[in-house]
């Protein structure tokens, strides 16, 4: 699922971790409702370049993100910002840090529900 509310996009740069990279800088915040799945947003700012460049950029990203979207652990609002460097970046290198980044956030949500558990398992001990 794709971001697309300016309001989400706002709580998620305001509330959310930032992930620097040096193709991208990544925004991701827990959303309110853990079992629904991830959505994504895309922002290229116009110091990128005209728009066919700023496309291009965001083309490239989608595509990568769209062929690892099973990696991506269920729950999270991200707002990828890329940088210059990813228009002249083989794919390769993009799914790399795509994955990277997808890497980091799975870890992060296991280990916030094993905390989750564990506090839920001390309080039915009487």
């Amino acid at each position: 699922m794709r971001l697309l509310q300016r309001a989400d996009f706002e709580r998620v740069y305001k509330t959310g971790r930032r992930f620097g990279s040096p193709l991208f800088t990544a925004f991701l915040v827990r959303r309110p409702d853990h079992e629904l799945g991830s959505r994504v947003g895309f922002t290229t700012p116009r110091g990128l370049g005209k728009s066919v460049t700023r496309n291009r950029i965001r083309r490239r990203l989608r595509e990568v993100v769209r062929l690892h979207w099973t990696e991506l652990a269920p729950g999270w609002d991200l707002v990828f910002n890329p940088r210059r460097a990813l228009l002249d970046t083989p794919m390769s290198g993009i799914e790399a840090e795509v994955r990277r980044l997808f890497g980091n956030i799975a870890a992060v949500s296991s280990s916030t529900q094993e905390t989750a558990g564990e506090v839920s398992a001390r309080e039915q001990k009487p």
